[in-house]
């Protein structure tokens, strides 16, 4: 079907408008402009865009229901953190309109990765790229107080590599207002600045590896042995025993191979290219523990793993620079290229409630048109 068309029109945009920030790279003038040309369209194609993925049934009804007296009588046990409630409310005062407040998600949200960006990379619409690869179009879209808080908390990561930790932990409260997940990063405060050697990487990667490549469940059979759960969590079990004789070798299995083989090979020099690297280097374990270990629970894996998502936003663009040879760095360019677009044409945007649709480009679907098509893509066919 035509639904990614959209997507990988603006990947090969910002893949264009990438290639020439490197060829002007001694320009900062024309860096600057480049850099406020892509994020311009990013920002046309995520504020201005329609009832598009799936999350917009929940926020839209919730933005439509929503009134002082939520703010007033907030109750945690709502579901909606007090932060979200307020910036729904304070949307909605300035003008009742759903799509007005995307659009001013969808610029803070940008603009708090740029900054986040410009920090931790010479370009910042590789970066971008990077970001779109990697899970952006979901949190840009699907995810709003996820990506919110994340936002966030990306910025608090400077803080951390400076030891100033009330200001570490001040960003990561003010980021658990948008989504309570953002209260896990505090301990990592302890955890993602530490020092550690190449060895310890491979050690703590290859462990990771192998005990997902051989199916071998870590917390059911402890939660099993401590009888939490009872039947359930027998029945669970089985469960994860019959997936388990599933295939696991993909693509994406291929590329974090290939990711942490090129961060251990280059360990030292990344390291030496940013101090800050160490930062990120320690996310990617986070995450490749998280997508590895956590595998027998999919959700919680998912929903961890994206929290990390960001060092790959950052250590790709440093392992292209890592290359001594021209052709290896094409080689790897090429190869970002061609696995973004596999990525971004995966059946998660392959779906009709995925098919974009622009303010811009002559309206939009309504909310009922886009529910019906909602219910006709998934409720109908369970």
């Amino acid at each position: 079907m035509l639904y990614p068309i959209p997507y990988l029109v603006l990947y090969i945009l910002l893949g264009i408008m990438t290639i020439l920030v490197h060829q002007h790279k001694d320009d900062p003038y024309y860096r600057h402009n480049m850099y406020m040309a892509g994020m311009t369209c990013c920002l046309i194609f995520f504020g201005l865009r329609g009832f598009v993925f799936h999350d917009w049934m929940n926020y839209y009804p919730a933005f439509e229901n929503i009134t002082f007296y939520d703010l007033q009588h907030y109750d945690i046990r709502g579901g909606q953190e007090i932060g979200w409630v307020a910036f729904q409310i304070l949307c909605k005062s300035i003008f009742d309109n759903y799509h007005f407040m995307i659009f001013v998600h969808s610029g803070i949200c940008l603009a708090l990765l740029y900054r986040f960006l410009s920090h931790y990379t010479e370009n910042v619409l590789l970066g971008l790229l990077i970001y779109l690869m990697f899970d952006g179009f979901i949190l840009s879209i699907n995810l709003l107080r996820n990506c919110l808080s994340l936002m966030i908390f990306l910025n608090a990561l400077p803080y951390l590599y400076r030891k100033r930790l009330l200001e570490y932990i001040g960003l990561c409260l003010l980021a658990s207002c948008f989504h309570f997940s953002a209260l896990g990063f505090i301990p990592f405060y302890f955890i993602l600045r530490r020092k550690t050697s190449k060895w310890v990487f491979l050690s703590l990667y290859l462990i990771g590896l192998v005990i997902y490549l051989l199916n071998i469940p870590i917390f059911l059979p402890i939660i099993k042995h401590l009888g939490f759960g009872g039947d359930f969590i027998e029945n669970k079990i089985e469960a994860y025993t019959d997936i388990s004789i599933q295939i696991k070798l993909n693509i994406g299995l291929l590329e974090r191979i290939l990711t942490g083989f090129l961060i251990f090979c280059y360990y030292d020099k990344l390291n030496e290219m940013n101090e800050e690297n160490r930062i990120i280097i320690n996310a990617f374990i986070v995450y490749i523990l998280a997508v590895f270990l956590i595998s027998e629970f999919s959700e919680i894996s998912k929903r961890i793993s994206i929290l990390f998502i960001f060092c790959y936003w950052i250590i790709w663009p440093y392992i292209i620079k890592c290359f001594y040879y021209s052709n290896n760095r094409l080689l790897f360019i090429t190869f970002i290229a061609i696995y973004g677009m596999l990525k971004i044409s995966a059946p998660i945007v392959n779906q009709p409630v995925c098919e974009y649709d622009n303010i811009l480009l002559g309206g939009i679907k309504s909310y009922p048109e886009r529910k019906s098509i909602f219910e006709r893509t998934f409720v109908q066919n369970e």
